[in-house]
């Protein structure tokens, strides 16, 4: 759990000769030893780690769990593909792991041809968020915060609270806990929008709130288990008779990673070099964890999307 050990511990590993390395566990490890390693031929197999960046400090490292920015982008091209949204609102903690995922999204829907229109943050210890939701009607129908009244184009003077107001996605990334609160008071503050999230709505909770709290929403994560793959079958029976459980999710990064070098090993890829130009250009993997697919900078760029529908998490592709 130590940069600066992970790091030392990188050196001799390197000049002992070894084909490769599977690790460190933590994105902060990871990003330090990707930077001693980058004058040197050692490829080093990622796991878990998925801060952006990573395997952009050495040309021999590879990231096996999709970064958390492909998140936004994900939803992003989404929207404006599959919803053919024009507009968007954010709203999300301001905590600092959320930004990456916040500005991803941004940056492509506006790419894209989308305008955000509006962002609200709010605190890890906020309980009510009500103050939030006016806050982030009053930008969707442009009056002022300090206004008691909003005048429609008739002329009309109505109290902004109680204006319905549409958009055509609110992007909701969150924690569970704190989206189970926030999303029954989407409905009693009059906000109309496709919900799009991230990895955290991937939580059993969230599921049973029903299709009309959720809204049928659509987020990223590569964090679920397909427990029905052949690849994951085949793992988790040999892993159950010799450990006595399931695997866990890194048990099963872990297995991909030996496997995915002892493949090239076995296609004669077996120098450090060559080892890292097959996996450079080994088309998509199916793993025990799931998809593996390296992109231009090594990095994992596969991100599958799920529906939040009759409370289950369904992947898009199958659900309806």
């Amino acid at each position: 759990g130590d940069p600066i050990t992970a790091a030392r511990l990188v050196t001799p590993i390197d000049s002992s000769g070894a084909l490769a390395a599977i690790g460190p566990l933590t994105s902060d490890e990871a990003a330090v030893v990707s930077a001693t390693i980058g004058g040197t031929s050692l490829p080093v197999l990622i796991p878990a780690a998925t801060d952006a960046g990573l395997t952009t400090l050495s040309q021999t490292s590879f990231q096996l769990s999709a970064n958390v920015e492909l998140q936004g982008v994900a939803m992003a091209e989404y929207a404006v593909g599959t919803l053919k949204a024009d507009s968007a609102a954010v709203m999300t903690s301001g905590e600092s792991n959320y930004q990456p995922l916040v500005q991803s999204f941004v940056r492509r829907f506006e790419k894209l041809g989308g305008k955000v229109i509006a962002t609200e943050l709010y605190r890890t210890r906020d309980r009510d968020y009500g103050p939030y939701l006016t806050d982030l009607k009053g930008m969707i129908l442009g009056y002022q915060p300090d206004s008691i009244w909003y005048i429609n184009a008739k002329g009309d003077t109505l109290d902004p609270e109680g204006v319905p107001v549409h958009i055509d996605c609110l992007y909701l990334p969150g924690d569970p806990a704190q989206l189970r609160q926030i999303l029954p008071q989407l409905r009693f503050y009059g906000i109309d929008a496709a919900l799009l999230g991230s990895d955290g709505w991937g939580d059993t909770l969230i599921y049973r709130m029903g299709d009309d709290v959720t809204r049928q929403a659509v987020f990223p994560s590569q964090f679920i288990i397909h427990e029905n793959t052949e690849q994951f079958v085949t793992f988790s029976a040999a892993f159950q008779q010799r450990i006595g459980s399931k695997p866990s999710r890194l048990a099963c990064l872990g297995y991909d990673a030996v496997k995915l070098i002892a493949e090239a090993v076995l296609s004669d890829a077996n120098t450090r070099e060559a080892l890292v130009r097959y996996l450079s250009l080994r088309p998509e993997y199916s793993g025990a964890a799931g998809t593996i697919s390296f992109g231009n900078n090594r990095e994992n760029v596969a991100m599958p999307i799920y529906r939040v529908q009759a409370g289950q998490a369904l992947p898009l592709e199958t659900s309806t």
